[in-house]
This record gives structure tokens, C-alpha cells and sequence, in this order.
């Protein structure tokens, strides 16, 4: 016999063996009860997806489905509105209303405090999509603000860079957004939430608009391009008449130019080959005045030798409209 065996102890071991393997089956089966029994009270069950607290998202998808309930058709008379100008006074209004309400909706979201992980993460995506396209809104009157070239080409030039960088944006910024909502959305598994209002952006201070929807930004897009072509449409009469002034002084007057530029050049050096200038011409196509509208290097003499000769000078009548132009001449190359 073994030193180790004692009369009886293969007996007990088979016992503690079994009572062992019961207790495991035991605490295995308690534990599939409290896994079933908590995905029941979640509303989880077969296909559902993902553990999601029930109470949590019935108070969340709520008062997010009423916020659009409320807001939607806000939406469509802010983009009916603010097509003509007579009614400008009634789509601040609705802008005003709009963002009044989502930001009381967005102070009862805050007031829930979601612990439910899976609900944060769908909050957190839908509001990076208001953040998206509250920062486009931002970028277009940024971009707006800059109107500006020296001619109708740069103009167009511009104009078209524009179109398509916004037009990037909403595309790109639309697609990659939805698609981060839609895969935290997924994560909910059966446990969904039909239609809720998308957004808002948190950082409101940002944005005078920061509730904008994605049909808006599409809608600025078209008004700042149309900024564009009023401008083009604007410049082009002047820049036409401009030009016709510039080869008549070029054809016309050459050598006076290039004899006044000589004679200045020679006492200042230093003065500048290019010029600005500013012709104001008499119903009759006389010059009624001119000016230097831009030199690096100034000089007034030039000028004083021009206005010595400009009174005899005869170039097109001007439109009633347009009487000022601004003619630039590179003398270096008369």
C-alpha cells in the first residue's frame, strides 16, 4: 500500500469529484440564467444584436424622434422661404424657431445622461453629422466673403473652384457621416429606433445656424454660386468698356504715353514701369479727369505730363452707367 493511501480514500475522492462537478454545472446554469434573464429585461432575446438598456432608449429614442417630428417640417418652409427675397423676414423667423427648439431638445439629451455605451456611441455619431454639416455652413460664408479678382476670368476661375470644393464637402462629408450613424445605429441590433432628428453640433457658439440641414447647405451652395455670376454679370459691361479705352490710348496715343514715361524715368529711376490709371471721360468721350489709382513706386510727374496732353485726346463715348475706368498700362512694353 502507498504511504499516501488511507483505508476509504478512494471512496471519498470519487465523491468530492462529483460534488465538485455538480457545483460547477450549478454555477454554469446560474450564470445562462442571469445572461437570459438580463437580455430579456433589455428587450434583447434572439437577434437582438446588442445588451441595450431599454429604459435608456426608450426615454432617448423619444425625445429624439419628436425633436423631428417637430423640426422636419421646419425645415422644408426654411428652404421654401428662402428662395425670394420678399420673404426673408419670415425664414429668419424659422431659422430662429428651428434652432430654438433644438437647442432646448439638445439641453434635455444633455439632461439624460446616457451610460448605456452602445446609445453613446449612436449619440456621439449623429452628433458629429450636425458638426459636419454646421462647419460646411461656416465654410461657404467663409469662402463668400472672399468674392473677389481683377476680371471676369479670375471671377469664373474662382467661381468654379468653389463649386466644386463645396460640392466635395457636402458629398463627402454627407456620405462618410451617414455611413458612421448608420454603423452605430446597426449596433443596436433589434433594439432600433425609427427616424430620429440627426445632430446637433455641441459647440453652438461656432455657428449662428447650427441646426442647418443637409438640403440647406445644398441650397447655399447654389445661392453662393449665383453670387458669383451677379458679380461676373456686373463687372462684365465695365471690363468691355475698359478694354476698348485701353487699345484706343494704346492705338491713339502711344507715343505720348511712352514719351511722358521717358521723361519721368529719366529724373526718378526708381519709379515704377506699371500704373493704375483712373479716367473719367465727358459725355462727348473728352477727359474730364485722371488720376493715378495705383504705382508701387509713385511719381506724380507722370502724372503731370499726362494731364498736359489728355485734354486733347478723343476716346469712345461712355454708357450713361459707365463714365470711370481704370486702365492699367505697362509702360516697359509700349
Amino acid at each position: 500500500m502507498d504511504q499516501f493511501d488511507t483505508p476509504g480514500g478512494s471512496n471519498r475522492n470519487g465523491v468530492i469529484v462529483v460534488v465538485l462537478v455538480v457545483v460547477g454545472l450549478l454555477l454554469v446554469g446560474v450564470g445562462g440564467y442571469l445572461v437570459w434573464s438580463k437580455r430579456q429585461g433589455n428587450g434583447g432575446g434572439s437577434g437582438s444584436g446588442a445588451d441595450v438598456d431599454t429604459q435608456e432608449l426608450a426615454q432617448w429614442c423619444k425625445l429624439r424622434q419628436e425633436w423631428a417630428k417637430k423640426i422636419d417640417p421646419l425645415v422644408g418652409d426654411i428652404l421654401l422661404k428662402s428662395v425670394r427675397p420678399e420673404d426673408r423676414a419670415e425664414y429668419d423667423k424659422r431659422v430662429l424657431s428651428r434652432n430654438t427648439q433644438s437647442q432646448d431638445y439638445a439641453r434635455q439629451l444633455r439632461d439624460l445622461k446616457i451610460t448605456d455605451p452602445t446609445l453613446q456611441e449612436v449619440e456621439v455619431a449623429l452628433v458629429k453629422e450636425g458638426k459636419t454639416r454646421a462647419n460646411v455652413f461656416v465654410e461657404i460664408d467663409n469662402l463668400l466673403a472672399k468674392i473677389d479678382a481683377p476680371d471676369t476670368g479670375g471671377l469664373r476661375e474662382n467661381r468654379d473652384k468653389l463649386d466644386r470644393y463645396i460640392k466635395g464637402r457636402i458629398v463627402q462629408g454627407r456620405t462618410k457621416a451617414e455611413q458612421e450613424v448608420n454603423e452605430a445605429m446597426a449596433r443596436l441590433g433589434d433594439a432600433k429606433c425609427a427616424n430620429p432628428y440627426h445632430g446637433p453640433m455641441t459647440d453652438e457658439g461656432t455657428t449662428g445656424n447650427p441646426y442647418v440641414s443637409w438640403d440647406e447647405l445644398e441650397l447655399k451652395r447654389t445661392t453662393a454660386l449665383k453670387k458669383y455670376d451677379d458679380k461676373i454679370k456686373e463687372m462684365e459691361p465695365v471690363e468691355q468698356f475698359t478694354n476698348r479705352i485701353y487699345h484706343e490710348l494704346i492705338r491713339l496715343y502711344r507715343p505720348t504715353l511712352k514719351a511722358c514715361y521717358q521723361q519721368t524715368k529719366l529724373r526718378n529711376p526708381k519709379m515704377s514701369d506699371k500704373l493704375g490709371l483712373r479716367v473719367r471721360l465727358k459725355p462727348n468721350g473728352k477727359v474730364a479727369t485722371l488720376a493715378i489709382e495705383w504705382m508701387i513706386n509713385r511719381d506724380e510727374k507722370i502724372l503731370d505730363c499726362l494731364l498736359a496732353k489728355a485734354a486733347k485726346w478723343q476716346l469712345p463715348q461712355p454708357d450713361p452707367e459707365i463714365n470711370v475706368v481704370v486702365v492699367s498700362i505697362d509702360f516697359g512694353s509700349l
